[in-house]
């Protein structure tokens, strides 16, 4: 890892979590795939649902690629498909309370991850990281 540039760290710091997240999703034995953890984060955790162009807007991903994400967690009934009731020509999607239970444990696997990552900073390192990374995240 080249730590004498910073883009360097952060692509390292993201590429071992990316690494921890995926052994952590399977020997939690999830029937996902890290690729796929932001829709779990883009459709409502109340259960209702939301339009396929919403959800390909929210998540910036191509119309294509979303539907085989779709068809995938589909496949293992972690999300369920449904005509808009305003529009027949829109199709709308939802978690199940199998998916609404994957997000919570992708919640808890994060935490875990980022407790151990950060064990050896102080509450106030904590905060100060947290915020800066938010604040370059929004450029």
């Amino acid at each position: 890892m080249d730590t004498d540039c910073l883009i360097g760290v952060f692509r390292q710091v993201s590429k071992d979590l990316d690494n921890q997240l995926k052994a952590r999703i399977k020997s939690d034995g999830l029937p996902i795939i890290v690729s796929h953890i932001p829709l779990f984060y883009t459709l409502p955790e109340t259960g209702e649902s939301m339009p396929f162009n919403e959800i390909t807007r929210d998540m910036a991903v191509s119309k294509s690629s979303l539907s085989d994400i779709l068809k995938r967690n589909e496949d293992h009934g972690l999300i369920y498909r449904e005509e808009n009731k305003d529009d027949k020509r829109v199709v709308n999607f939802g978690m199940t309370l199998d998916g609404i239970g994957i997000k919570k444990a992708l919640i808890g696997i994060e935490d875990d991850l980022l407790l151990e990552l950060m064990k050896d900073l102080s509450e106030d390192e904590k905060n100060m990281l947290d915020t800066m990374i938010r604040k370059i995240a929004k450029k």
